[in-house]
């Protein structure tokens, strides 16, 4: 059987199978599953087609990660070593289901990101990589006072509930 970990952002090919045949032998059991013909309100009608849609999602995740077989962003490859290549053509992965049922997966190229867009991304980044590290340089009060000040500065002040303290 699957474990939760065969899923998550670090993945083996191995993994990603043990989870694909769990969801397939979900929707096996789900398709046995009996459900109610209440014409008025159908809770397991209802909690048959979310299932049903959550088996969906899991299928197409799983399909599109065997298929995006290198390490990207924060979902790594742990069985896969060449790992992300900068000049390497962009690509989306797309799941379809063929006429069967069966998920079909494609890979659809995009453009790449023209440098000059790039770049402020990444000096945006880098300054708040280097801003994160001198905080934590920062004595622990100091720390919490600048943590605290940028947190109201998004969030705004907390109001406290009506009839509390």
């Amino acid at each position: 059987m699957a474990h939760h970990t065969d899923i998550g952002p670090a993945r083996t090919g191995a993994g990603l199978a043990r989870f694909a045949a769990a969801v397939r032998e979900l929707r096996a059991a789900a398709a046995r599953a009996r459900v109610s013909a209440e014409p008025l309100w159908n809770q397991s009608f209802i909690d048959s087609v979310e299932l049903e849609n959550m088996l969906d999602a899991a299928e197409a995740v799983a399909s599109s990660a065997r298929a995006r077989d290198r390490s990207l962003g924060a979902h790594v490859r742990l069985d896969e070593r060449r790992g992300w290549r900068p000049f390497a053509r962009p690509a989306s992965i797309v799941v379809r289901r063929e006429a069967d049922g069966a998920p079909a997966i494609a890979r659809l190229p995009r453009a790449k990101t023209p440098w000059r867009r790039l770049l402020p991304h990444l000096a945006r980044d880098l300054k708040r990589k280097v801003w994160l590290k001198l905080l934590r340089l920062a004595p622990l009060p100091m720390r919490d006072r600048i943590v605290e000040k940028r947190y109201r500065a998004t969030m705004g002040e907390i109001a406290a509930p009506a009839g509390g303290s």
